[in-house]
């Protein structure tokens, strides 16, 4: 295994030594490197069946106070429409606006759309920068609240979260029936099977539904390469 810097000595073919990732390029045979930064992420290419799915879970309960998205995300590029997880047809959509803002709401059982409003522009949001992003929408009145933090870590729970302002929700269909009780699908890199999602690399995802009763997580830095459902 090589490592970024190393140089390579000739073996007697007459040419210089190569160094491994070189800036500079003094010779010709300088190999890229693609060295391993310990950063483990699943890519997306926003193109249809693109995604990483789990069925079968569990369905929430739809009493649940809210539903909480928290996403570590490194998005390709900006001005492009990144539905970065989802339920599939249960309609639970999350992502980023060509507006550069967040987007976050629920479809109801009588498909009725609950939330859907959007934050203001994310501050300081680069392409292929990696940035912390959260929505919650509220059972009692589809009210919306959204966070976004550019802390490296990779703890979720080591992140120091800065709130946005919001555009007004859509507050019908809340109560009883504002999530589909067959929302049993966990989707990371789009929102539904049959759409294109989002454009760039997922650190991590998780799906509360309310208040840590209700936990699916997608998280490739710690080696869970699928849903986990907390809530059984």
């Amino acid at each position: 295994m090589v490592q970024d810097g190393q140089t390579i000595p000739n073996d007697g073919s007459g040419h210089d030594p190569a160094i491994v990732g070189s800036a500079i390029l003094t010779t010709t045979n300088d190999p890229t490197a693609l060295i391993y930064k310990d950063k483990k992420f699943v890519w997306f290419p926003g193109s249809v069946g693109n995604h990483v799915s789990n069925t079968g879970l569990t369905s929430p309960d739809v009493a649940s106070t809210h539903i909480e998205i928290t996403v570590k995300v490194s998005l390709d590029t900006l001005g492009y429409a990144h539905y970065i997880t989802g339920t599939d047809s249960t309609y639970i959509v999350f992502g980023v606006t060509t507006s550069n803002e967040m987007e976050f709401s629920s479809y109801s059982a009588n498909a009725i759309r609950v939330g859907g409003g959007v934050s203001a522009a994310i501050p300081g949001v680069t392409a292929g920068v990696p940035i912390w992003l959260k929505g919650r929408v509220a059972r009692a009145n589809g009210a919306l609240e959204y966070w976004y933090s550019h802390d490296t870590t990779d703890d979720v729970d080591a992140v120091t979260w800065t709130s946005l302002a919001v555009a007004g929700a859509i507050t019908t269909g809340t109560g009883a029936n504002w999530i589909s009780a067959n929302s049993d699908s966990f989707l990371i890199g789009t929102w539904t099977s049959g759409a294109a999602g989002m454009k760039g690399k997922v650190f991590y995802v998780r799906q509360n539904w309310g208040n840590g009763a209700h936990i699916r997580i997608f998280d490739p830095q710690n080696d869970i390469g699928s849903a986990v459902d907390a809530g059984q």
